[in-house]
């Protein structure tokens, strides 16, 4: 997400003020015209809402449209873990630790040595204390409760994001999951997987260099400017299997949605569902493709929540 990755960049005591008035000047802006000067700007290209075609075109309608129940659920990182498991897949839950409505009701003194917190409602609030004795508190509390203020259906008009009630939760820390684990990122239309994205390399700040795979394993150039890496290649992950027959299964409802897995010591582990990556516009894929993937993704009845 371009603000996400602007905001990092930010000192954190001026991180808050900055996601604020972004919030401000979004919300100015009537949902449709936000959507089209923004899908112009990035792309070139007119919005069309009537007929849209590309995958990109396509989630923007989605977003608009179809903001259902339970894709409220799956956007929200903690209930999430209750739909997996409710799909018979509990097993691929990072384990969870507590969950809190408030900073304040936090106890801290229960926690773990090394543990992960997280909000439940946006992308990159997250805490990884690897050693609790020398973790800052009173800047995490501080951090935690900004990051609850922030309303991210605000940013990118993302619907889902509105009806999420926030919560902070602990989970688990895997130390193979650490901000440099390789992370594969499943893309399903109606149901059916279509490719694999590979995030890796990532750097302090969370960002990562991607890759492309199709169902079989076989290194694809769908990413702009990938023939320059397609000597890269990836060791097959042990339960690639798995994650599509997985992915199959989350992705039952919904007309689109993005799978993340991580892989560690030979075990699962989901990472998250996600209905409107980048903000719903993803430029680093090639516009054939982005087509072929609209082209395939077929419109559900509109429903929008009230």
């Amino acid at each position: 997400m371009y603000i996400l990755e602007k905001i990092k960049r930010i000192p954190h005591a001026l991180q808050f003020q900055y996601w604020k008035r972004m919030e401000k000047i979004t919300s100015k802006l009537a949902p449709f015209q936000y959507d089209a000067i923004r899908y112009y700007r990035i792309t070139g290209k007119k919005l069309d809402w009537k007929n849209p075609t590309n995958l990109s075109e396509k989630l923007l309608w989605l977003n608009r449209y179809h903001c259902t129940p339970l894709k409220v659920q799956c956007a929200d990182k903690y209930r999430m873990k209750q739909y997996v498991a409710d799909c018979g897949l509990d097993e691929i839950n990072v384990p969870l630790i507590g969950v809190w409505d408030r900073v304040e009701d936090i106890d801290w003194d229960k926690l773990p040595n090394q543990f992960v917190l997280k909000t439940n409602h946006g992308c990159g609030t997250n805490i990884i204390c690897k050693d609790k004795s020398r973790l800052d508190i009173e800047d995490a509390k501080r951090k935690l409760t900004d990051w609850l203020k922030i309303d991210f259906g605000k940013l990118y008009n993302e619907q889902h994001y509105k009806y999420i009630k926030p919560c902070v939760f602990a989970e688990q820390y895997l130390p193979a999951l650490d901000l440099f684990q390789t992370d594969y990122k499943i893309q399903v239309v109606n149901g059916e997987p279509y490719c694999i994205l590979i995030c890796a390399d990532r750097d302090k700040n969370g960002h990562a260099q991607l890759f492309s795979y199709d169902l079989q394993w076989n290194r694809v150039s769908l990413l702009n400017g990938e023939e320059e890496t397609l000597d890269r290649q990836f060791d097959k992950p042990k339960n690639l299997s798995k994650m599509l027959d997985y992915a199959r299964i989350l992705s039952k409802p919904f007309p689109y949605v993005r799978v993340d897995f991580y892989e560690v010591d030979s075990k699962l582990y989901i990472g998250e569902l996600t209905f409107t990556p980048y903000g719903n516009i993803m430029t680093y894929y090639k516009d054939e493709v982005l087509e072929d993937m609209g082209n395939k993704l077929i419109l559900p009845e509109k429903y929008i929540q009230k």
